[in-house]
């Protein structure tokens, strides 16, 4: 069982190219990928951008872990004949595989319930689903992973597509949007929503840099997907 009583349970689907939204943010960021470690050969691990270093926080082991590195693996080694690499789990828990060759073809997998739950390099446990205590602009000391959407300038939410432009929810989420505005009065905000719905940003800290401001993340909220983007199959 994991620390809050919710088994991590992965429910396999056949191998289906994913065409729908894949907002993962590229670069140096935090990801979720399957490595060959130590302890337990290929397993899950959250590489966390932390703080200008990097740390590898495996996860534990705890439901069906071992279904979801099989899964991953299976995909991975369809699309680029590798074990091992990066997977997204969005806000209706759907794994999608990207290649490793970086081509643009993904596959959705199978979806996940319950909380995937990491252990950081001190022995503390890091469970995303977790906001407890959190106002709308508290920091967030957790890695920073999630599916990006954008706020616009005239405040509304929108997912863009590099083929289809901007693309709008059915409802805009005026609730959403004013904590988005708290903490970003004005201007296009880029935002995340993580696997179980939270939804972060980041805020510059410190003395103004014209070339290198640093930013840090904040809580904002949850989603509420009665007015939010549908599920996509």
């Amino acid at each position: 069982m994991l620390p809050n009583g919710d088994t991590f349970v992965f429910n396999p689907s056949p191998q289906k190219k994913w065409l729908g939204r894949y907002g993962r943010i590229v670069g140096y960021t935090s990801t979720f990928k399957i490595m060959n470690t130590f302890d337990y050969g290929f397993w899950p691990v959250l590489e966390w951008d932390y703080e200008r270093d990097r740390m590898v926080c495996p996860a534990l082991d705890c439901g069906e872990v071992g279904e979801l590195v099989d899964a991953v693996n299976k995909a991975k080694a369809r699309l680029s004949s590798s074990k091992g690499g990066s997977f997204c789990i969005n806000e209706f828990g759907q794994v999608i595989v990207p290649s490793g060759y970086g081509d643009g073809n993904r596959l959705l997998i199978g979806e996940v319930s319950g909380n995937l739950v990491f252990e950081d390099a001190d022995g503390e446990i890091i469970d995303l689903a977790d906001d407890t205590g959190l106002d709308t602009g508290d920091y967030w000391e957790k890695p920073y992973v999630g599916m990006q959407y954008n706020l616009s300038r005239g405040s509304y939410i929108y997912y863009y597509d590099n083929e289809d432009g901007s693309i709008y929810p059915p409802v805009q989420d005026d609730d959403l949007v004013g904590k988005l505005r708290k903490i970003r009065r004005y201007g296009p905000v880029r935002f995340i929503v993580n696997p179980y719905g939270l939804v972060l940003t980041k805020v510059p800290e410190g003395e103004f840099s014209r070339e290198n401001d640093y930013w840090v993340p904040v809580y904002v909220g949850r989603i509420n997907k009665n007015k939010w983007f549908r599920k996509e199959i």
